[in-house]
């Protein structure tokens, strides 16, 4: 009937495939822009700020342990 129902938190995925995070981050981003309804979206998942953040906690944890 062409309605989207939400059963969880976690309804729609889309990937973007590149040479790069960062690209396949922006190709994902662009595509789910043609997403529309009542949904939440991060913008942040992805992105090269929020990946390296991850990253330094890591190594944080990593030096903690030695």
């Amino acid at each position: 009937n062409g309605k989207l129902v939400e059963a969880g938190s976690r309804t729609v995925a889309v990937v973007g495939v590149a040479d790069t995070i960062s690209k396949a981050e922006s190709i994902a981003e662009k595509e789910v822009s043609s997403v529309s309804g009542p949904l939440f979206h991060r913008t942040d998942i992805g992105t090269d700020t929020v990946i390296q953040k991850r990253i330094d906690h890591m190594n944080e944890i990593k030096c903690e342990s030695i």
